[in-house]
């Protein structure tokens, strides 16, 4: 069960760690973003979160999963500054 939850919160941070590359380039002006990536990066966070939250009130745990959950707590940060960002530059965009 253990090496699940880790492969879960690999899994989670690679997809926001690829998420947040996406962002970046949407706010240069150089990506794309369509519903469907937003539905999956939602859905991911939903599923995860509580997960998250679960684990880092639970005993003591390995330092892998504390890593995991670590990254996975700055890349989450990453991603609300990130959306921030896009909406200043959206409506920036919608401005001119």
């Amino acid at each position: 069960m253990e090496n699940q939850t880790h492969a879960r919160f690999r899994w989670a941070n690679q997809e926001l760690r690829e998420f947040l590359r996406r962002i970046a380039s949407l706010a240069n002006g150089t990506g794309t973003l369509s519903g469907g990536d937003l539905q999956r990066v939602a859905q991911r966070l939903m599923n995860t979160t509580p997960e998250i939250g679960d684990a880092s009130r639970g005993g003591k745990l390995n330092a892998d999963l504390q890593d995991q959950i670590a990254e996975y707590v700055r890349n989450f940060r990453a991603l609300q500054g990130a959306m921030a960002k896009i909406c200043c530059v959206t409506f920036a965009r919608h401005s001119h």
